[in-house]
């Protein structure tokens, strides 16, 4: 793997840190093409991407360290090196959409507007960011014997796993293809919500069923079976539903 991609004396650019960064700007970027069709000004969807970046890579990270409190006993400064990895997608999630969420009231924004207007953004910034996980050789799927199996650093040491499921690239090409779906739903004349409610469930879906290619690799039994990213698709997929479903409010 390549989880730096350049060094220069004490200076080190991870890849994983460019990735995601990478996957924000295309996110920001392809938001503020399409906000004004729903009345929403580009430097305001700036300003939402932006607090989502910050406030969901400080509730990713530290849901990672509520969930794996062992690892970081005794070493602080480990706290910090996000570059290596170690952000939690749902906690991420979470924090960035709650910060959002007030951000819209107090800006006077309708709350579906905004998140339709980043639907599709957050499929294609998911998609770039896990090419990074790949390059960092985290989050890699079981053992396996198809061609295609790579060799990852086991905990980013000198030990190769065997050969496994690259699925963090699954992640990515599946993403890229709900990025795809969005766009084209986003042309037709769906009910406020629906939109974000679309990559809820085609979010989910993905998340939960590539998680069985992890489970015992890099994601371990949670309940009933399942690892802890799937019941948070469970849920968030029963979320999707609802706004799909909900009916049209009168004016």
């Amino acid at each position: 793997m390549h989880p730096v991609l350049l060094e220069i004396g004490w200076f080190k650019l991870h890849s994983y840190g460019v990735l995601l960064a990478a996957g924000a700007l295309a996110a920001i970027w392809r938001a503020c093409r399409v906000s004004q069709r729903r009345g929403i000004p580009e430097s305001a969807i700036v300003d939402a991407g932006l607090l989502a970046l910050l406030t969901g890579l400080a509730g990713a990270r530290l849901t990672y360290i509520l969930l794996n409190r062992d690892a970081f006993a005794g070493d602080l400064k480990s706290v910090f090196a996000i570059w290596d990895g170690g952000l939690t997608f749902f906690g991420g999630f979470a924090v960035g959409a709650v910060s959002v969420a007030l951000w819209a009231i107090r800006r006077g924004f309708r709350l579906a507007d905004v998140a339709d207007v980043c639907a599709p953004s957050l499929a294609l910034g998911y998609a770039i960011a896990r090419i990074g996980c790949f390059l960092n050789g985290c989050c890699y799927g079981c053992e396996t014997g198809v061609p295609w199996a790579v060799r990852f650093h086991a905990d980013g040491g000198d030990v190769l796993t065997p050969p496994s499921h690259p699925v963090q690239l699954y992640s990515t090409a599946i993403s890229f293809l709900i990025f795809l779906m969005l766009v084209r739903l986003e042309k037709r004349n769906l009910r406020p919500g629906a939109l974000f409610g679309s990559w809820l469930v085609l979010s989910s879906l993905e998340r939960f069923f590539l998680e069985f290619l992890r489970r015992g690799a890099t994601a371990q039994e949670f309940a009933g079976g399942l690892t802890q990213a799937q019941v948070a698709s469970l849920v968030l997929l029963l979320a999707g539903a609802f706004l799909i479903g909900a009916p049209r409010r009168k004016a």
